[in-house]
């Protein structure tokens, strides 16, 4: 691992090219387009770093949300991103993930569209609940307005007029992760998501993962992104799940 330090230099200013697009303007109430497709479930914080989130990316800043399962930051990332692709100042949202099974569960079967149905299942619920149809997710990937990409096949492309949402970073070893931050071009904005004691990666004791390095690069970028901190205080998923997270913290303590 310590040679990422090397990368890191070598990368450092590639990467403060990302732009915050600065938006002076009121929110205005989102047009149905031409899909008939809108936000029909209100887009209200309901804890603190969700304020947060919104908060920034409104004012035109990147946001990299990390910490505990359950609080919300794919649903508010989503959420987001809907509102700049509705209101047309973008054309599509980029969803990119890696590929990363909790466990060895062999080849998934099909072609490479069936193998990522698994790691599109809890945007395309988050989308469809929030349109309020079923088949919303299906219409705007048909479209061409929502794409999902693994970070398998990032390399060579530059993506423009999207808002990326960059989920389970804490699966992304370091290649992914110089690779996918090195992709962003004019009008973009991103999601960086991920919770770093959910790494199913394995590292030596007492090495970082790559994301725990990004968290270090992007804390030396305020004026493009802003971090955003959860706590097993903001859990929202259910009681249970809260309680579970609280207690196996003490646990690993």
């Amino acid at each position: 691992m310590n040679n990422h330090n090397v990368k890191l230099d070598q990368n450092y200013d590639e990467i403060r090219e990302i732009q915050p697009i600065k938006k002076d303007k009121k929110r205005k109430v989102l047009p149905k387009n031409d899909l008939h497709l809108s936000i029909i479930k209100e887009l209200k914080p309901i804890n603190e770093p969700q304020k947060q989130m919104f908060s920034a990316f409104r004012n035109g800043y990147n946001i990299v949300a990390h910490g505990s399962a359950g609080t919300g930051k794919s649903w508010v990332a989503c959420g987001l991103a809907l509102e700049e692709l509705f209101d047309k100042s973008v054309d599509k949202i980029v969803i990119i993930r890696s590929t990363v099974s909790v466990r060895d569960q062999g080849f998934l079967p099909g072609d490479i569209t069936l193998k990522e149905e698994p790691y599109k299942a809890p945007y395309k619920s988050i989308i469809n609940d929030m349109c309020g149809c079923g088949t919303a997710w299906d219409t705007l990937i048909k479209k061409g307005m929502i794409q999902f990409i693994s970070t398998s096949y990032v390399r060579g492309i530059t993506l423009d007029n999207c808002i990326i949402i960059m989920d389970e970073v804490q699966n992304f070893n370091w290649q992914e992760l110089n690779s996918v931050m090195t992709r962003f071009g004019k009008n973009c904005r991103v999601f960086i998501l991920g919770d770093t004691k959910q790494n199913d990666l394995v590292y030596k004791k007492n090495d970082k993962s790559a994301f725990e390095i990004g968290l270090n690069i992007l804390s030396g970028m305020p004026e493009f992104f802003d971090i955003v901190l959860f706590s097993h205080r903001d859990i929202v998923r259910s009681e249970l799940v809260k309680k579970w997270i609280i207690e196996s913290e003490k646990y690993h303590e």
